[in-house]
């Protein structure tokens, strides 16, 4: 058996829940997204703003699986294997409702159900009609950003060859590093921190330089993004800047 925790968010539009190994990592993602954030306390929002995006935290004992669904304005996380849960999203959550199993924990485990699925680690999801099989187990690896007709996430690619075509792919590096270099930064955040302090340090003002020879191409494309992609961007930036943080503290 293993426990987890997590911290969920439901909206009319979307939900979505971001998975940790303990509970001071769930709370200080929780407060993150909302000052107010109490890890076992019942949902909150911003009143004061009149938020529409519920925060709940708990923790999860599981054996074999994990089903993070959305029905009927709900959300559920459910320990579960992977036979039952087919069957649960069929019989249960049904043409209404939106699912993603999870064979197991892993680090910077998320998922996100609303205008289409996003995640990392997740095995299968319930769109309300079909079980669709992810094809990266380890999740839908990096967002890969856009630029000036280069080749999003989820796009087909064009032809090859011209040199323009060229010059677009080693634009396109810019941002997939930038990606990269987010999720490593994120996934390494609790591991030793005092020891690679200086390495990582060294490593995030060198990558600054780098984006600021090539500010102008990334501007134009983070401009390009629709409100989902760049939702995705802001919230890894966010958990960046949150990384940062404990290592300059």
């Amino acid at each position: 058996m293993a426990k987890i925790f997590y911290v969920t968010e439901n909206t009319p539009d979307y939900a979505q829940c971001h998975f940790f190994k303990t509970e001071k990592e769930a709370l200080e993602y929780g407060i993150s997204q909302l000052p107010q954030f109490d890890m076992f306390g019942e949902p909150a929002n911003d009143e004061e703003a009149d938020g529409e995006e519920w925060y709940t935290g708990a923790s999860l004992t599981f054996k074999k699986g994990i089903l993070f669904s959305q029905e009927q304005g709900s959300v559920y996380v459910q320990a579960m294997d992977e036979d039952a849960a087919r069957e649960y999203v069929v019989e249960d959550a049904g043409e209404y409702g939106a699912a993603m199993f999870f064979d197991g924990f892993k680090k910077g485990m998320y998922g996100y159900l609303g205008n289409g699925v996003d995640g990392r680690g997740f095995k299968w999801d319930w769109d309300g009609d079909d079980i669709n099989e992810n094809i990266n187990i380890g999740g839908m690896g990096p967002v890969v950003l856009p630029m000036d007709g280069g080749v999003g996430s989820g796009d087909v690619p064009a032809g090859k060859g011209d040199a323009e075509e060229e010059y677009k792919k080693e634009r396109m590096k810019h941002l997939k590093s930038f990606e990269s270099f987010i999720n490593k930064f994120n996934e390494n955040a609790e591991v030793s921190l005092n020891e690679d302090r200086e390495r990582q340090l060294v490593e995030f003002r060198d990558f600054l330089a780098e984006l600021n020879d090539n500010k102008l191409a990334i501007e134009k494309s983070i401009g390009g993004l629709n409100d989902r992609k760049a939702e995705i961007l802001s919230k890894q930036i966010m958990d960046l800047f949150n990384t940062l943080y404990k290592l300059y503290k």
